[in-house]
């Protein structure tokens, strides 16, 4: 009985490795990371909305996490 839990188990794992959702996933949630850091640095050094901008990388992070755990888990 414990082996074909152990066989279940190690059939999860690799399926979760296998189909590659996770990794496309997470390649948007980075490249949308990277447009958003491209529009902060585009953003004069002096501006007000540099500072503004900065404070949101924190939710935005947040927010793509949450979307692609929610995404991989459909």
């Amino acid at each position: 009985m414990d082996t074909d839990l152990k066989k279940v188990e190690r059939r999860t794992i690799q399926y979760w490795y296998e189909d590659g959702i996770w990794e496309m996933a997470f390649g948007v949630m980075v490249l949308f990371l990277g447009i958003y850091l491209l529009g902060y640095a585009l953003i004069p050094a002096k501006s007000l909305w540099r500072g503004l901008w900065s404070i949101g990388t924190l939710p935005v992070f947040i927010f793509g996490v949450r979307f692609v755990g929610r995404t991989v888990r459909l």
